[in-house]
């Protein structure tokens, strides 16, 4: 209940922004009200006579109408008795088709003749009365007919011809003609249908807003644009399991009011839409519930989830750390005392059903604190550039595919960044499985083609494995390379490091190829002093080579191999056991330390952190 009592504050907070369109974002859709897709558009006189019809394109097709309880959620075989009051398919509006032509007309005289009527009900009631929309949509073009005066074969936007929606424009009846844009016509529905249901259904204490009020057990659907059928709260299956030991009758569950889950469920639709994010099989949203008006979301949870947190999309940070932190402040600064974030996963478990998979709430100075731990503590830079979630999953379970890591299974890859983004918003030790897979990619860099592939996954498991030990052992690693350290997988890695780039050093970027280290790294971690043996007599033509051409790097590798010999201990009985994880930070702590000394602007691996969307 604490999600739709969230979600129930938000609609509230952001009433302003009812049945307002703004261009490329979701409409917060009135009470009473619901998001269609148009396909046909009438356009009348203020008496009702036909002026003209066009296909809707489909990028404008998204229409606000007019429902009801039972018309909003219909479905199956009862559709056909649930029109819709104004706007609806064919098969209701033209007498003699599948639809209930009759029951649709009845619904909108009675609105049309009460005493919240307006112009255009009128002038659209004596257009139904006609009954000629199909010859006029034929006359049009807009529609075919076969020889008995119905619509033929054929479809708009692949929907076939009676069940194309239709919406309405009425000229001369007010500044605006759209019936979906107009206010007063929107106005006009709720009161008279509040007045209707009022008189119909019983009222008691709603759970959500803990007023009296009418009281509804159906609710709607289309939380989710993809799962256009799929509810969160069903109490239909009376024959099942839903009640079975539990409760006897839907409303001991929870008594909602109409009003309230209308609100509810429109804003959790709008929130989803704008601010949420799709990443396989979930739906991830987040925002930041504030006691101004003004909804505060400091960031899309897509734009966190991608590792992209910046006030400029795309932009190449010199100080990703301060930049964030900066952001981050900015945010803080932006919401009063007692404000949250709200964090909620969806998941359409099956056609009809949507499940909330995680749910948090936290206070928004906090939330902003642990993302900034998150990136703190997983940083692979001294820029403190982290992994997104995304994409440490995307490495540590992808494979290759057109050059990108992708996760094939989506309910897999749903649930893997949910996990994760426990790990951030409840400060969950990282699971150590996603360590160790990260670290089996790391291990095996010939199995990647693409090189930037290769450089996100050996970023995104130095960072795992850092923080890793951080939550296990307590152990603080950083950037900088420990000289100091003898752990024994440390210091092979370290070896690999310098074997790879003496051999690296003596290519250019016409000749360069595989390195014998890369070649041997996936035998090394499961036999290192065996397979060190061999990669060390590999590299004397190399070490040779650098002695005629760089001698002082040469000297320089040379003397980094003796260093880190000496503090082996070779007649150790364990020394070909398989190596540890911590081999990884020895050898990317070694690789960035190279690249400190070589390059100027180089301070750690560059990562290809690619856009979320670029997955959707």
């Amino acid at each position: 209940m604490s999600l739709l009592e969230k979600a129930y504050q938000t609609y509230e907070n952001q009433s302003f922004r009812v049945g307002v369109e703004t261009a490329g974002e979701e409409t917060l859709t009135p009470v009473s009200h619901m998001i269609a897709n148009a396909h046909i558009e009438i356009t009348l006189d203020s008496d009702g006579t036909f002026a003209d019809a066009v296909r809707v394109l489909k990028e404008a097709s998204k229409t606000i109408i007019p429902v009801t309880i039972e018309s909003e959620s219909r479905s199956g075989t009862s559709a056909k008795d649930r029109p819709h009051p104004l706007s609806d398919q064919l098969m209701y509006l033209a007498d003699g088709l599948t639809g209930n032509h009759e029951n649709y007309c009845a619904q909108l005289s009675l609105w049309a003749n009460s005493e919240f009527s307006t112009p255009k009900l009128k002038a659209i009631l004596n257009y139904i009365a006609g009954g000629t929309i199909l010859k006029d949509l034929a006359g049009k073009k807009i529609i075919s007919l076969d020889n008995d005066g119905k619509p033929a074969k054929g479809n708009i936007e692949q929907t076939e011809y009676s069940k194309c929606l239709v919406r309405w424009i009425v000229l001369d009846t007010g500044e605006i003609s759209e019936a979906w844009r107009d206010k007063s016509l929107i106005n006009s529905y709720i009161e008279w249908y509040s007045n209707k249901i009022s008189k119909e259904r019983s009222s008691g204490l709603c759970n959500i807003t803990w007023d009296k009020d009418v009281l509804t057990d159906s609710h709607p659907k289309g939380v989710l644009s993809y799962a256009n059928g799929a509810k969160l709260i069903s109490s239909n299956d009376t024959s099942g399991f839903t009640y079975h030991g539990r409760f006897k009758e839907p409303d001991e569950a929870a008594a909602i009011s109409y009003v309230a889950t209308q609100k509810a469920h429109s804003a959790l639709r709008w929130l989803a839409e704008n601010y949420g994010v799709q990443i396989g099989d979930r739906k991830f949203v987040w925002w930041q519930l504030a006691k101004s008006n003004k909804l505060k979301p400091a960031f899309k949870i897509g734009e966190f989830s991608s590792g992209k947190i910046t006030k400029e999309k795309n932009k190449k940070l010199s100080s990703f750390k301060n930049e964030l932190k900066e952001t981050l402040d900015g945010y803080k600064n932006s919401f009063t005392p007692g404000d949250k974030v709200i964090i909620v996963a969806f998941d359409a478990a099956t056609t009809g059903r949507l499940s909330v998979t995680y749910y948090s709430e936290i206070g928004a100075d906090d939330f902003a604190d642990r993302i900034y731990t998150w990136y703190n503590t997983m940083s692979y830079s001294n820029d403190g550039h982290a992994p997104s979630i995304y994409n440490i999953i995307r490495y540590a379970y992808g494979h290759e595919q057109n050059e990108r890591m992708v996760v094939d299974n989506d309910k897999f890859f749903g649930e893997s960044v949910q996990r994760l983004l426990r790990c951030v918003v409840d400060k969950a030790p990282l699971p150590k499985d996603v360590v160790m897979a990260l670290a089996h990619k790391f291990s095996r860099p010939l199995t990647i083609g693409n090189t930037k592939n290769l450089i996100g996954i050996r970023n995104a498991a130095f960072a795992a494995v850092k923080k890793y030990r951080y939550e296990k052992y307590g152990e603080e690693w950083t950037l900088a390379l420990d000289k100091e350290c003898r752990d024994r997988s440390y210091l092979f890695g370290r070896l690999l490091a310098v074997a790879e780039k003496i051999e690296d050093a003596t290519y250019n970027d016409e000749n360069r190829r595989v390195t014998n280290a890369e070649r041997y790294q996936s035998i090394f971690v499961c036999r290192p002093f065996y397979t060190w043996k061999t990669l060390k007599g590999k590299l004397r033509p190399y070490k040779d080579k650098l002695k005629r051409d760089h001698y002082g790097w040469f000297v320089e590798y040379n003397k980094l191999l003796i260093e880190i010999s000496d503090k082996i201990e070779w007649d150790d009985p364990n020394l070909n056991k398989g190596l540890s994880e911590l081999y990884i930070l020895g050898y990317y702590q070694q690789l960035s330390d190279f690249y400190k000394k070589h390059e100027d602007d180089s301070t750690a691996l560059e990562s290809d952190e690619s856009d979320i969307n670029e997955e959707d």
